[in-house]
């Protein structure tokens, strides 16, 4: 799985944006990482400012992770249900 990372900026005073960031490769020991989304909407403080980011992420990789385990699980017992009526 490769990097990934949130980081929270103040473009103007009291307005915090959250920007996705994942890993495009390592040069000379450097990660290096290109911007994925800057949210427009801004948030009251760092701090929710990343929780949602984290919710992103969720959005983005781990539910899908979660619903394609779901599913392979489900395909593999009607299968062998299946296979045992012979």
């Amino acid at each position: 799985m490769r990097q990934m990372a949130i980081t929270v900026n103040e473009p103007t005073p009291g307005d915090f944006h959250y920007t996705l960031i994942e890993e495009v490769g390592d040069r000379a020991g450097l990660l290096i990482f290109r911007r994925l989304e800057t949210h427009p909407t801004a948030y009251a403080s760092e701090m929710e400012a990343w929780i949602a980011g984290v919710c992103t992420i969720n959005e983005r990789i781990v539910r899908p992770m979660a619903h394609r385990s779901s599913q392979s699980y489900g395909s593999k017992v009607r299968r062998s249900r299946g296979a045992s009526r012979g």
